[in-house]
C-alpha cells in the first residue's frame, strides 16, 4: 500500500512538473544563449552550446485574476534552473527562471527564460587586437595571445605582426597590447604598442619614364627622360641611373631673348632616400647626382604620388641643376626645369 502511494504521488508529481527538455529547447533557441551573455569585443563571435542543464526546484504560483484571464488558468508552474553555456572563448554559469501554464497536455510558456544570475569564465585569450574587424589596410601574421589569471582575475596579452604594402614600400611591424576580463567583456589595459617597425623600399626594378613636359621651357622642345631605379636596402636608400635629353623644337636655335636654345643631354647615377610616415600611402624622395648637380625630387606634396590622391604608379618630378653645361642655355648658374610626369613603365 505504501508503495502504491509513493508511485501515486510521484506520477502526479511528473505529471505537474514542467520537463526538463521543455526549458533546454526553450534557453537553447533563445537570443540569451545563441548570443551569450558577454560582449564579443576583441573575440570572434560564436554560437553557444548549452551544458548541464538543471531543474532546481518548480512550484506553483497564482496567476491572480489578470493572468487568470489571459491564460484561462489561475496558477503557473514557477521553474528555477542552472547551467551553463560555452564556446571557444568563454564559459557561463548561470541561473535561472520560468513560467509556465498548462493547457490540455502541454506546457506553455507564460514568461522567460531569463538569467537571474551569471560568472563568466574565459576559456582562451583575446582573438584580435582590434575592437571591431580587422582594417583592410593592413595584413596580420603570427597572431597569439596568453590567457593568465591570478586570484580569479584574468587577463591576455596579444601580439601580431602587420605588413602595410603600397607600390613604392612595405612596412612591418609587430603590435602588443594587454587586456582585462571585467566579467562583462574584455577591456584594453592601454594603446597598442608598436615596435620593429621597418619600412622596405619597393622602388628595385622600376622604370619611369617622362611623359609629360608639364610648363615652362620644356615646352619649347621634346623631352626624352628615363630614371630606372636599381636598388633598395633596408635603411630605405635607393639607388638609381637616369638619362635626360632635352632638344629645342622651335624654327631656330635662338630665343627670343637672345639666348641660344643648346641641346641638353645628361645621364649619370642617382641616389637618395625615402621620407615615408609608416603605414601611410605617401612618400618624398629626393635623387641626387653630385657629378653634374642634378637633383630629382618627387613625391609629397604632388598629388599624383599617392594612390589614395591620384594615379598610383605615377611619380611627378622636378629637376633642378646648376651645372655649367646649362649656363648657356638659361644664362643663370641654377635653373629649375619645369615639373613633369614620370610615369612607370609596365
Amino acid at each position: 500500500m505504501a508503495a502504491i502511494i509513493v508511485a501515486a504521488v510521484v506520477g502526479f508529481n511528473m505529471a505537474n512538473n514542467v520537463p526538463e527538455d521543455t526549458v533546454r529547447q526553450a534557453l537553447q533557441n533563445s537570443s540569451t544563449v545563441a548570443d551569450g551573455i558577454v560582449a564579443n569585443d576583441y573575440v570572434t563571435a560564436q554560437p553557444y552550446d548549452l551544458k548541464n542543464l538543471k531543474i532546481d526546484k518548480q512550484e506553483d504560483e497564482s496567476t491572480g485574476e489578470i493572468g487568470a484571464a489571459i491564460t484561462g488558468s489561475n496558477k503557473a508552474r514557477h521553474v528555477y534552473f542552472s547551467g551553463s553555456m560555452e564556446n571557444d572563448f568563454f564559459k557561463t554559469d548561470f541561473t535561472g527562471e520560468a513560467y509556465y501554464v498548462k493547457q490540455g497536455d502541454t506546457w506553455v510558456s507564460l514568461l522567460g527564460p531569463s538569467i537571474t544570475g551569471n560568472t563568466t569564465t574565459p576559456l582562451q585569450g583575446v582573438g584580435r587586437i582590434s575592437e571591431a574587424s580587422e582594417s583592410d589596410d593592413y595584413e596580420i601574421s603570427n597572431f597569439s595571445s596568453t590567457l593568465d589569471s591570478s586570484n580569479g582575475a584574468y587577463t591576455s596579452t596579444a601580439t601580431q605582426d602587420v605588413s602595410y604594402t603600397f607600390w613604392f614600400a612595405t612596412d612591418t611591424a609587430t603590435n602588443t597590447r594587454t587586456f582585462v576580463f571585467d566579467g562583462d567583456r574584455w577591456k584594453p589595459t592601454g594603446d597598442t604598442a608598436v615596435s620593429n617597425m621597418q619600412t622596405k623600399t619597393n622602388f628595385a626594378g622600376k622604370k619611369f619614364e617622362y611623359a609629360d613636359t608639364g610648363s615652362g621651357m620644356f615646352k619649347s622642345g621634346t623631352t626624352n627622360s628615363t630614371i630606372d631605379f636599381t636598388s633598395d636596402d633596408e635603411n630605405g636608400q635607393v639607388a638609381a641611373t637616369y638619362s635626360l635629353d632635352w632638344k629645342y623644337s622651335g624654327n631656330t636655335s635662338k630665343g627670343s631673348s637672345g639666348q641660344y636654345y643648346l641641346p641638353v643631354n645628361l645621364s649619370g647615377n642617382l641616389t637618395g632616400a625615402i621620407e615615408h610616415e609608416f603605414g601611410k600611402d605617401n612618400f618624398s624622395i629626393e635623387l641626387n647626382d653630385a657629378e653634374n648637380q642634378v637633383t630629382f625630387t618627387g613625391g609629397e606634396p604632388y598629388a599624383t604620388i599617392s594612390a589614395g590622391d591620384g594615379e598610383s604608379n605615377t611619380m611627378s618630378l622636378s629637376a633642378a641643376t646648376n651645372t655649367k653645361y646649362f649656363e648657356s642655355p638659361f644664362q643663370t648658374s641654377t635653373y629649375r626645369m619645369s615639373m613633369g610626369t614620370y610615369m612607370q613603365k609596365a
